[in-house]
């Protein structure tokens, strides 16, 4: 799923005590097969299932474009009102490779909750009424966006990598035009032949047991020995190049790095971070204005895409620093030291982006779904090295680039 690294004003330290103040009790019998987790939470306060289905927007065809999303939407619109008679709340998150639904729920509900959604979501098909809602709350926030300066680079730089009419290369969320003319049997037709157990990873985390969450997840999915199917982009991703002029006032620059086929991606999440906190926002850097940073997957490994926002006059001096960061750490081996202070602080990163349940469920269904299997956040940072660091930077390929400047 999309990952925008945002800066935090909070010590390492301080960060993993925030965390740790949020973080339930390790996980007890930990249950996790190829498409399916149960990560058991004694002192959680809720209980959250999250659920990847392959069925973004890469798989489209032109005439479904956006229609993956509006699915999505449309089943979390279908059970809103009988889902809040429970406590629960239910959220839909767009993706090229991947749908994502997140489910929170209280403790005395999430069992009938947690079946209610994967019914609406496996097994019956939303009404025109709830198709409707949902095409048009999708269609007014889609408008929002488009024909912003951060839409169209962000659009740029998925041309430059991907080409520009591959499907891969459409926003991952649909076009405001496009989502408008689709219809309920468009949506349904999609729900039925696209969204199934089969093509779908799930995780539980929350006061449950394992038993109890494999019981739910079995009932649904079945035989999970087998890993989720990924797509692939066709024809295969280059190393293009865009450059856009508009009226603004500050210079977008994006970058994306082609990831190898099977890419480790703790140590990519560790060098995201490093670029972080070397080039983000900050007090001594006030001419960056904004950071993003998303390693996006897929079945031919993915890219670690990163977009930075500064002032013109500053904007070949920091692209020059971001790629040099990249070259320097693909080639020198950190020292021990320096890694141990890094992985301290990446891991306080890590605890605040999982401090809630649906956060934690959402990203044990994300590894499952690409990686085929878990691990806790402790648990991946432990196992890094500067050798690992190393070898993921240098695996990244020939990047894809687009700027935005002012005319």
């Amino acid at each position: 799923m999309r990952r925008h690294l945002a800066v935090h004003a909070v010590l390492p330290a301080a960060a993993a005590a925030l965390a740790m103040a949020f973080w339930p009790a390790r996980p007890a019998g930990q249950v996790v097969d190829r498409r399916v987790a149960v990560l058991p939470e004694p002192t959680g306060t809720a209980v959250a299932l999250a659920v990847l289905v392959n069925a973004g927007t890469a798989w489209e065809t032109d005439r479904e474009a956006g229609l993956s999303h509006l699915a999505a939407r449309a089943v979390v619109e279908e059970v809103a009102a009988r889902l809040d008679a429970l406590g629960a709340v239910a959220a839909a998150h767009c993706d090229a490779a991947a749908m994502g639904f997140t489910l929170l729920a209280p403790p005395a509900t999430w069992r009938a909750a947690a079946n209610l959604f994967l019914d609406a979501l496996f097994r019956t098909s939303p009404t025109d009424d709830a198709i409707a809602r949902a095409r048009a709350a999708l269609v007014q926030a889609l408008a929002r966006e488009e024909g912003s300066p951060a839409a169209d680079a962000r659009l740029a730089l998925r041309e430059a990598h991907y080409g520009r009419y591959s499907r891969w290369a459409r926003p991952p969320c649909g076009r405001a035009a496009e989502v408008a003319a689709l219809d309920a049997a468009d949506v349904r037709r999609m729900l039925r032949t696209r969204f199934v157990p089969a093509r779908a990873a799930a995780a539980l985390a929350g006061p449950v047991t394992a038993k109890e969450g494999l019981d739910l997840l079995g009932d649904v999915f079945g035989d999970v020995s087998l890993p989720v199917l990924l797509p692939r982009p066709h024809p295969a991703p280059g190393a293009g190049r865009r450059a856009l002029v508009q009226p603004t006032v500050t210079t977008w620059i994006g970058w994306a790095f082609p990831l190898p086929a099977d890419p480790d991606a703790r140590a990519l999440e560790l060098l995201a971070f490093r670029i972080e906190q070397a080039v983000g926002p900050a007090p001594a850097r006030p001419e960056i204005y904004d950071l993003g940073i998303e390693i996006e997957r897929h079945g031919a490994g993915g890219a670690l895409l990163i977009s930075l926002v500064t002032a013109p006059d500053r904007a070949g001096v920091w692209a020059e620093r971001v790629e040099d960061l990249i070259r320097r750490t693909a080639s020198d081996r950190m020292p021990e030291a320096q890694l141990q202070e890094a992985t301290r602080r990446y891991l306080g990163r890590r605890l605040l982006d999982l401090a809630t349940p649906e956060a934690r469920a959402l990203d044990a269904a994300r590894q499952l779904f690409f990686d085929h299997g878990h691990l806790p956040p402790d648990d991946a940072v432990r196992d890094l090295t500067p050798e690992r660091l190393r070898r993921a930077a240098a695996s990244l390929g020939r990047p894809a680039r687009a700027t935005l400047a002012p005319d």
